[in-house]
């Protein structure tokens, strides 16, 4: 059963939140993870994961999965953070709220919106699309919470076939052709890696990781 007895019935797509025992293999394996991609500064502890449950967003998922299969492109799945807002205390309520400046909540429950792109951000290095990033620290940037609470998102990603950048190209709306995503390597214009995709079906929160840390109060231009 993918849904857990805290799910909730939202408009006919089972959804829900359900926390992870600190004591728990899977709790560890994603401190972790955390841990081990946070390559600027020191890292912060963990406070709370909660898993992300959508029959809806991982059916599409899967379905985008045997599309890319279907034309040939890798199946490959890794693993990315995303950095947004969180203004709920999700901790205590284990539900989805209703503030659209919410964007874990927002996008556990719905998914990446293209309506939404650059909401925050004025200017994306390489286009119009959904950043995502192996490194939890680059992710931080682009957090915003309330005090020193934060929260990101680790999804499981279907980049499909790459096409590698080292400079900027802010006019893309879409993969080059013959391509999936844009992965955006560091050397040149950026320090640190960046995966960049177009089709939110691509993408499926899985996790949502929230943390204490200072700094900006403010999603990073």
């Amino acid at each position: 059963d993918y849904c857990s007895t805290t799910c909730q019935d939202r408009g006919g797509q089972m959804f829900g939140f359900v926390e992870l025992k600190s004591a728990s293999t899977e709790y560890e394996q994603i401190c972790a993870k955390f841990r081990k991609d946070w390559v600027k500064g020191q890292c912060p502890d963990v406070d709370h994961i909660l898993e992300v449950f959508c029959n809806k967003a991982k059916k599409r998922w899967k379905d985008h999965r045997a599309k890319l299969a279907s034309k040939g492109s890798p199946t490959t799945v890794e693993q990315h953070y995303h950095g947004t807002a969180i203004k709920c205390n999700l901790v205590v309520t284990k539900s989805a709220c209703n503030d659209s400046n919410c964007g874990i909540c927002g996008i556990s429950q719905k998914g990446f919106d293209e309506k939404l792109i650059r909401k925050n951000i004025t200017y994306q290095r390489l286009g119009n699309g959904f950043y995502l990033a192996p490194n939890s620290s680059k992710c931080h940037d682009y957090t915003q919470g309330t005090h020193t609470n934060r929260a990101m998102l680790l999804c499981d990603v279907l980049p499909g076939k790459k096409c590698t950048f080292t400079t900027d190209q802010p006019h893309l709306k879409a993969p080059p052709d013959g391509h999936d995503s844009v992965y955006g390597k560091p050397g040149v214009r950026l320090n640190y890696p960046e995966i960049v995709l177009y089709k939110k079906a691509s993408i499926l929160p899985r996790y949502v990781i929230m943390y204490t840390k200072d700094g900006i109060e403010k999603i990073a231009s």
